[in-house]
């Protein structure tokens, strides 16, 4: 089901100015979480932001295609990108966003850290995804509570032409026996059983929102039918105890990243990090 707008039930409006959601918005956002596994944040980003994030990625696209094993997300066309980790292009404003963490700390607890800074572009003529999830559950056929949460930040506005993600709203709490492969995707029976309950949906997101998830809900990425790449900056938030290897970033930021009580798994390293041709533990295939 294709909408016109991100549904108001899955939404929360903000500014860029506020540090905090208040008592009632930071409630109704939990629950939008626990009920859909999915909430959409708007207004969270000034333009100035996304446009130097945006911009820096797509000049660096020609030179993941150039690589032997460009990273590919299932298909063709699905690029995971890391974003430059470049001092002049970390801000604090994002990785260490005090109304997102707000809501991870709620959902996670305290020590909640973030341990992914990568993305992904969705190229024209991208292939359509297999239904999948991108953390697995715990135990097979055992419900438990949410141990993470991925924090999606669009860097141009997400329409159903270039690509916006399909979501299956509740999935995040489905954990039958024998539900997932080894890369996460969902068995068909599976799919056709979600559907009869409550079919997947694709909106609108526009640049300057937060899309938060649960990091079980089922998903996938759409073909682009436009003329441009669609960049995607993504992050995930992990509960203390969960083991992940540390994001690697410059020490021209170790200041203000270990200085902040909002906590980041990171190692530090001299100059400047190849964010581009590394081996990528995000990409599937």
């Amino acid at each position: 089901m294709a909408l016109s707008a991100p549904p108001s039930q899955l939404t929360v409006a903000l500014s860029p100015d506020e540090e905090c959601l208040d008592p009632t918005s930071l409630s109704r956002a939990l629950g939008i979480l626990a009920d859909h596994g999915l909430l959409v944040l708007t207004g969270m980003f000034r333009p100035q932001l996304t446009d130097q994030l945006r911009e820096a990625m797509l000049a660096d696209l020609s030179i993941v295609l150039e690589r032997e094993d460009v990273p590919t997300n299932f298909v063709p066309g699905h690029v995971q990108q890391d974003p430059p980790v470049r001092a002049s292009l970390l801000f604090p404003e994002v990785l260490l966003n005090p109304v997102i963490y707000q809501i991870s700390r709620a959902v996670l607890g305290e020590d909640v850290r973030n341990a992914v800074y990568s993305g992904n572009m969705n190229l024209p003529g991208s292939q359509e995804q297999p239904v999948h999830l991108d953390e697995p559950h715990l135990w097979p056929g055992i419900s438990h509570p949410p141990y993470c949460l991925c924090v999606d930040i669009p860097l141009t506005d997400f329409t159903l032409e270039n690509g916006s993600t399909e979501y299956w709203l509740g999935s995040h709490v489905l954990n039958p026996a024998e539900c997932y492969d080894e890369r996460g995707c969902v068995a068909l029976l599976e799919l056709e059983k979600r559907r009869a309950v409550e079919p997947p949906i694709r909106f609108p997101i526009p640049v300057g929102s937060v899309v938060v998830r649960d990091g079980r809900l089922w998903h996938r990425g759409v073909p682009n039918l436009s003329t441009a790449p669609r960049p995607l900056l993504a992050m995930t938030h992990y509960t203390e105890w969960f083991d992940m290897p540390p994001i690697q970033l410059p020490d021209a930021v170790k200041s203000w990243v270990d200085g902040s009580a909002l906590r980041t798994h990171a190692s530090f390293v001299a100059g400047d990090v190849d964010h581009l041709k590394a081996d990528h533990p995000f990409a599937v295939r």
